[in-house]
């Protein structure tokens, strides 16, 4: 029985409890229920002290008198080995405590691991190729070509340029080809080389501000509505009011064969007929005087091709008076209204057809011009079809200061010069 309570006591399990219950006794409490409160102790040959260690007994605390308090201490007495110790009992075997084992470790839950996300793989970069070698190699990942390049013209100019010239950047030979060769003439969807020559012409210019009411009249009715700016612009603005329009006339110039009148929206056709009816007030004009207030228009470039140079049976070519009688009667162009006078031009030096260049009043969206294109139409004996072309508004002149280089609507110069 010693050797198991000196077992349980070196190990430290004397301390633990008999059952995980709250109010369970220790381990050394339950046996000493089970045998009585003195358990037998008897030395083992193993804790047993050494003779030559005097054992050191705890002696009680003594009660002495301070001299110098007055009060009463406990004093503990000397720990000296030479004084003489009274009634020295027995010493008890020294045990050594070991401190508890320690708690089994918890079983370490393993986290999910998370997917991997399943990543492309990537192609090996090739090193650049020249546009001429790519030209000839073609696209290996597209569809393959629909015919031969012996079938396509276009392909062979192309690939002579490109051989060519072959320093020049790729958007260069493309001019090059288009402008010798024509739109019609670039690769078709199937091909290597892909062109922008598609791409849809940039037909119409910007042109000035929508947010003005031009108007042509004489000189002595432009200069007495100058001279009466503030009275026509409370005028008009009067008229707009009465009919319930939120258009407001802001000021009042002249410019060009007549009035400007700047506004704060775009007027719509019934405010310019409001505008029209106020200021004959305003100027004193009878009503058959004919005043027509219009807004801001833009140009759109045009070509009209499949007409033949020369006239019928004749050796003289075809004349503008020609075409612009044709164009007055056809029914494809009914309310357009053209710019200048139309240009004929041979298609090429040695070709018999010709090209005509027409410039059309349009809007900045380029609405009319848009429903000409690809519309076709007779010229005698003969069927034209009408194409966009790219815009050639030349040299801008501005009409505020009268300089060269830029329209009127980015003057910067502070009023207006004659």
């Amino acid at each position: 029985m010693w050797h198991l309570f000196q077992t349980v006591s070196a190990a430290g399990w004397d301390r633990f409890k008999v059952s995980p219950q709250p109010n369970s006794p220790s381990l050394v409490e339950a046996m000493r229920t089970l045998y009585g409160p003195n358990l037998p102790q008897e030395p083992s040959p193993d804790t047993e002290m050494a003779v030559d260690q005097p054992a050191v007994e705890e002696a009680p605390f003594t009660t002495v008198t301070n001299k110098k308090s007055k009060g009463k201490g406990k004093v503990p007495p000397s720990t000296n080995p030479s004084a003489p110790s009274q009634n020295v009992p027995t010493p008890a075997p020294v045990v050594s405590r070991a401190p508890p084992p320690p708690l089994p470790a918890k079983t370490a839950t393993a986290k999910p691991t998370p997917a991997k996300v399943a990543t492309k793989p990537q192609a090996p970069k090739q090193a650049p190729k020249f546009f001429a070698q790519a030209a000839r190699s073609g696209n290996p990942q597209s569809t393959p070509r629909s015919a031969p390049a012996s079938a396509h013209p276009e392909y062979e100019s192309l690939l002579c340029l490109c051989d060519m010239f072959p320093d020049l950047p790729m958007k260069k030979v493309l001019a090059m080809h288009q402008s010798g060769f024509g739109a019609s003439a670039s690769p078709n969807r199937g091909g290597a080389v892909h062109s922008g020559a598609s791409r849809a012409p940039k037909m119409t210019t910007h042109g000035p501000t929508r947010r003005q009411v031009l108007i042509s009249l004489d000189t002595p009715t432009t200069e007495v509505i100058v001279a009466n700016a503030a009275t026509a612009v409370e005028s008009c603005n009067r008229g707009l009011v009465e009919a319930h329009s939120k258009l407001r006339v802001e000021s009042v110039r002249k410019a060009w064969d007549g009035i400007s009148m700047s506004t704060n929206f775009v007027a719509l056709a019934a405010e310019l007929e409001v505008i029209k009816q106020w200021l004959k007030k305003v100027a004193g004009l009878a009503a058959s005087t004919v005043v027509e207030p219009r807004l801001p228009q833009c140009k759109s470039f045009l070509k009209i091709l499949g007409i033949p140079y020369w006239g019928n049976n004749s050796s003289l070519p075809i004349t503008q008076a020609q075409v612009e009688s044709v164009i007055a009667n056809t029914p494809v162009f009914e309310g357009v209204v053209l710019a200048s006078r139309p240009r004929i031009m041979k298609a090429s030096p040695s070709s018999d057809m010709s090209v005509i260049w027409i410039d059309i009043w349009d809007s900045q969206k380029g609405s009319k011009g848009k429903i000409l294109i690809n519309r076709s139409f007779n010229f005698g004996r003969h069927t034209a079809t009408v194409q966009g072309t790219a815009m050639h508004p030349g040299v801008a002149q501005c009409r505020n200061c009268w300089r060269w280089g830029h329209p009127t609507h980015a003057c910067r110069a502070q009023g207006t010069k004659c």
